[in-house]
């Protein structure tokens, strides 16, 4: 949840993988962030200012986890 408590960030898993989607909470509609992806989200956390999100996916073909930013 954004520090306005505006925003939600969630991963929705689906058939083809996990998928990162945001919702407002004073709204009905999701948006999808990124296509369902063969990996796992993890630590989905909003800037202060909640224009963006960092996540950590972890993936099989892969050693470490990596940072994104969205």
């Amino acid at each position: 949840i954004s520090s306005d408590g505006k925003f939600i960030a969630y991963v929705l898993s689906e058939a083809e993988g996990n998928s990162l989607w945001v919702r407002q909470t004073n709204a009905a509609n999701d948006i999808r962030i990124l296509p369902p992806l063969k990996a796992d989200f993890w630590g989905l956390t909003f800037t202060p200012d909640a224009t963006q999100i960092y996540y950590n996916v972890f993936s099989s073909d892969k050693v470490d986890p990596e940072l994104y930013r969205i």
